[in-house]
Formats: structure tokens, sequence, C-alpha cells
């Protein structure tokens, strides 16, 4: 037994490995690194993108929430303004009834008085009528009411 290696049958051996390893490294190894070098690129320029269209997109909610809080503010101005407006429009409505349910009291309150005046008139004739009855069935007699006096 030989414990020598063989050159020649080494290098019988490695002459068709090199071959192949070039060969390979040509037709697989080369082309697929460049896939994988371009693959790589178009992830790096897809994630740039994105982060661009991230940064535009962030950019126009800001603006967008600026002009709903522009809008919100102005829509809550309106709204106080329209409140204050429809109150005071109430109040004057209330003052106006007021005035019209306060005309109406002092007129009944005069009509009042004028039929208490009345019914104090009139009660007084018929008390001076039943006290002439009164007086003449009495004495007996027949009394006349008494003169008033004229006012001038």
């Amino acid at each position: 037994m030989q414990i020598t290696p063989n050159l020649y049958l080494i290098a019988i051996q490695a002459i068709p490995f090199l071959f192949t390893a070039v060969a390979l490294n040509f037709i697989i190894f080369r082309p697929m690194l460049a896939y994988l070098d371009e693959r790589r690129e178009a992830m790096t320029r897809g994630r740039r993108e994105a982060e661009e269209l991230d940064a535009q997109v962030r950019e126009r909610m800001a603006r967008y929430e600026s002009r709903l809080a522009e809008a919100r503010r102005e829509i809550a101005a309106l709204r106080k303004q329209r409140r204050s407006e429809a109150l005071a429009e109430a109040e004057a409505l209330v003052a106006a009834a007021r005035e019209r349910a306060e005309a109406r009291v002092e007129e009944a309150v005069a009509e009042i008085a004028r039929a208490e005046a009345e019914a104090r008139a009139e009660l007084r004739a018929g008390a001076e009528r039943l006290a002439l009855q009164v007086a003449g069935q009495v004495l007996g007699r027949p009394l006349s009411p008494p003169s008033r006096p004229t006012a001038s």
C-alpha cells in the first residue's frame, strides 16, 4: 500500500472539478449574484419611495388636520354667534310678550276698578232706596229721596 498521493491522478480529477467550478461561476453564480444585487437595490429603492410617500402622506395629513381644526373653530364660532342671536331674539320675544301681558293686566285692573266703582254706586243707590223704604215703613209714610247737590 502506497501512502504517498498520486499527483497524476489528483491532476486528472482536479481538471473536471476546476472546469465545473469555473463554468458554474459563469453560468449560475454571477447571474444569480447580479440578480440578488438588483433585487436588493430594488428593495432599497422601494423602501426609500415608501418612506418618501409616507412623509408626503404625513405632511398632507398634517395640513388636513390643521384645516379641519380651523373649520371646527369656525363652526364653533358660528354656532356661538347663532346661539347668541337666537337667545337675543328669544329675549326680545319674551319682552314683547311680557309687555303685552302687562298691558292686558293693566286693562283688566282698570276694568275691574270701573266695575267696582259701578258696583259701589249701584250698592249705594240700592242701600239708599232700601233705607228710604225701611224708614217709610217705620214712619208709616212714603219718603222722597234727598236732593243731591249738582257738580259744576
